[in-house]
């Protein structure tokens, strides 16, 4: 069982990478304000999906304090 994300879900992390590398290495400011803000949504949503993934199909690897 996975967390059945769809293809434009699962490659927008590697389009994240790809633009974050060309700031680091080829441009500076190359990454928007906008594009940051979407990368940190992304990964909350991701995040939140695992969780209750985990939740339902494998609570034992949950911190036992986990609510």
């Amino acid at each position: 069982m996975t967390l059945c994300l769809d293809g434009s879900t699962i490659a927008q992390p590697d389009t994240f990478r790809k633009k974050r590398n060309i700031s680091d290495y080829e441009r500076a400011g190359a990454v928007s304000e906008k594009e940051a803000e979407e990368m940190i949504a992304l990964a909350k949503r991701l995040r939140a999906q695992l969780l209750n993934w985990l939740k339902a199909a494998h609570p034992g690897l949950l911190p036992k304090d986990f609510c």
